[in-house]
């Protein structure tokens, strides 16, 4: 069978699992009639957000953190999206690589986490109080600030700068994971038979970072994702095909050292600032719009701290970002 028949079979019964996946990018050297096997990438566009993990648009998010960091988020005006190798959960990206029944070598398991690359928030919403275990676990003991930021979508197709936005789904008895489960079970039946994929498409571990184990389900956690392919020296593998996506992000990779003493990489997610010349609002059109909409001060700041902040926030935001904010302090004050 030819490639161009096999791809057709193969996405003919893909889609009867998952209808929005789709070919993102397939190479292969020879002649097109003779050529049986190709390296190829799928993708499920942006529909991570809406309906396949169901994060609806617009939605505003809180990030917890510590008072140096908040400050270096506003004098750097973006987020930092680390790799894997710095989460808390040590099984990060494996889990959902086993759940979905792929086999992989602590290598290629290694190369996941190196290579993929999360900001991590929780849903907010006026009405809900703050919560306890996030402020206890991220925000520094109450120490710490929560920053509460917009997301906005101009279009969904993010898949040009590889960034995925979606809720992290807890424990193994969820119909999402089942569905990706019996998709990975007949990737693995189909390729078995037909031999069309050299490789192992990227965003089988992409999807991966939106599943975790049920006893991290109390941070309720949401995600931007994305992924670009490094060696174990930080350098871009650039015969990777799947990083010919991130031609924006993939720049911005840098790498500093964390608490445990070990190197880590990061992305720079920039934020939605205004041109105070031009009051133009700038933020790429390729990447989702984040905005940081208000700030809460942690319930165990020391009061000469809390004053320092307040100027910081009232005075100097305002000149970085080109806008003001809301301040509030916790309600666990």
């Amino acid at each position: 069978m030819k490639l161009e028949q096999k791809k057709e079979l193969y996405f003919e019964g893909a889609k009867k699992i998952i209808p929005q996946i789709e070919l993102s990018q397939m190479e292969f050297f020879g002649d097109p009639e003779n050529i049986k096997t190709a390296d190829i990438e799928l993708s499920v566009r942006n529909e991570l957000i809406e309906p396949f993990l169901e994060t609806n648009k617009s939605k505003q998010f809180i990030h917890y953190t510590d008072i140096q960091s908040f400050c270096e988020i506003i004098n750097s005006k973006h987020f930092r999206m680390y790799n894997c190798d710095n989460l808390n959960d040590p099984k990060e990206i494996e889990y959902g690589l086993n759940k979905f029944g792929l086999k992989l070598s602590e290598q290629q398991i290694q190369e996941y986490k190196r290579s993929h690359f999360v900001f991590s928030s929780c849903k907010y919403n006026d009405d809900c109080s703050d919560d306890f275990n996030m402020w206890r676990l991220y925000g520094n003991n109450g120490k710490g600030i929560g920053i509460v930021f917009s997301l906005e979508f101009e279009n969904d197709n993010y898949q040009s700068e590889g960034i995925y936005v979606g809720d992290v789904n807890y424990g193994a008895k969820n119909e999402k994971l089942n569905r990706f489960k019996e998709y990975i079970q007949f990737h693995n039946d189909f390729n078995d038979k037909q031999t069309l994929f050299n490789n192992t498409p990227k965003l089988f571990s992409l999807i991966s970072g939106f599943f975790k184990g049920y006893r991290w389900s109390l941070e309720k956690e949401s995600r931007i994702f994305s992924t670009c392919y490094i060696d174990e020296f930080g350098e871009i593998d650039n015969n990777i095909l799947s990083n010919n996506f991130n031609t924006h992000l993939k720049k911005t990779i840098e790498s500093t050292i964390n608490s445990s003493g070990k190197q880590v990489y990061y992305m720079k997610l920039p934020l939605k600032t205004v041109n105070q010349n031009e009051k133009k609002l700038e933020a790429s059109n390729k990447l989702p719009k984040i905005k940081i909409e208000k700030v809460i001060l942690g319930y165990a700041i020391p009061e000469s701290t809390n004053n320092n902040l307040i100027e910081f926030i009232d005075y100097e935001i305002p000149k970085k970002l080109g806008y003001p904010i809301e301040r509030k302090f916790s309600q666990l004050f």
